[in-house]
């Protein structure tokens, strides 16, 4: 029974995938954007995994149309990307060219700014109706 337990696991697709995996973290700093079109360039500091990297390299970006854009914690659209940046991306490298187009599906900006003032809040005020009137009585 041990040995049909151990031949349908098999049979059924319980390996470890093949190959690397498709998406990769890239760590660096923005030096050219483009909002309108959603290109940026990227110099690479650190990269997860293959294609292996230079040191320095620059990298084309494609942020994709849906990609989370966080500055500071805060969600943000493409035009939000500055020059200077430090960036941190999740994506993967286009298929039809490989290394020459990094698509972006998420991505983390860290600035050196003040955070946002906090709020004023204003007391909650009590219920000026008669409960009688609420009832409809």
């Amino acid at each position: 029974m041990l040995l049909a337990a151990l031949l349908a696991t098999a049979l059924c697709g319980c390996s470890e995938p093949r190959g690397g995996a498709p998406y990769s973290i890239v760590e660096g700093r923005v030096e050219r954007v483009e909002a309108d079109t959603g290109q940026v360039s990227v110099r690479v500091e650190q990269r997860d995994h293959a294609p292996p990297i230079e040191p320095e390299q620059k990298l084309s970006c494609l942020v994709a149309a849906d990609a989370e854009i966080y500055v500071n914690d805060a969600c943000s659209e493409v035009d939000a990307i500055a020059i200077g940046d430090t960036i941190e991306l999740i994506g993967y490298d286009e298929v039809e060219r490989p290394a020459e187009r990094f698509v972006v599906s998420f991505a983390y900006i860290t600035r050196n700014e003040a955070p946002p003032p906090q709020p004023v809040l204003t007391p909650a005020q009590p219920a000026t109706t008669n409960p009688s009137e609420r009832n409809g009585s």
